[in-house]
């Protein structure tokens, strides 16, 4: 009797296994959204100059394999190669002339908005490779020093002529539309949201060239 009752009870339940191994065995849910800091660093034109960079990433799933995406950016110093020599050209003629040392130093730093679209590329990852674009603006902030008179930002433009177009002369900002291209790898780890992404990013309505890279690495969390 034992015998005939372990039979029936197999039977009932043999047909339960395929299901209950493939409930276990079922990838979870693609993430919907995510939300990540992202630090890293920028380097110019030259890949030279390389600077801090900061900032945070909004994205939202809009398909199978598409996000749409918000940053946030702040980059430390983006000031171009042509006014880098403004400064030094200046100091070393100030100082030929007046026998007197005299040293500029300056940066333009950079806080960026922009808006745009990823593509992730299918694989078997839950971490994978994507490529995309995106829109926004630049805003920078322009700083001269000279080491004894301080900040000379709105002085050295009348004092010596030399600008680089991207700031207007005599100002000390300027905001700028942009475009960037993105490539990198991200995806849910757990509950987290890991990123390593590469930015080429253009500025326009500028006399000098505005253009800058970075690599950033995020982190943050995912929803489902």
């Amino acid at each position: 009797m034992k015998m005939v009752r372990t039979l029936v009870l197999l039977s009932l339940t043999l047909p339960l296994w395929p299901a209950a191994a493939w409930a276990q065995s079922a990838p979870p849910p693609p993430v919907q959204r995510y939300l990540i800091a992202q630090g890293g660093v920028a380097v110019n034109q030259d890949f030279e100059q390389p600077t801090p960079v900061f900032g945070a990433e909004y994205g939202e799933r809009v398909s199978r394999s598409v996000f749409a995406y918000l940053a946030v950016h702040y980059v430390d110093d983006v000031m171009s190669t042509r006014m880098r020599d403004n400064l030094a050209f200046t100091g070393a003629a100030l100082t030929s002339t007046t026998g007197v040392p005299w040293e500029f130093t300056g940066r333009d730093r950079a806080f960026t908005f922009t808006v745009g679209g990823k593509y992730t590329i299918p694989s078997g990852s839950r971490i994978r490779p994507y490529l995309g674009a995106g829109i926004g603006l630049v805003s920078l902030e322009r700083t001269i020093t000279e080491r004894d008179l301080g900040d000379v930002s709105r002085e050295f433009y009348d004092l010596t002529g030399l600008n680089d177009g991207i700031v207007d002369a005599g100002g000390t900002s300027a905001t700028k539309p942009l475009v960037e291209g993105v490539l990198g790898v991200g995806g849910p780890v757990g509950r987290a949201y890991v990123d390593i992404a590469y930015r080429y990013r253009r500025g326009f309505h500028s006399f000098e060239e505005l253009t800058f890279s970075q690599v950033t690495i995020g982190v943050g969390a995912s929803w489902r």
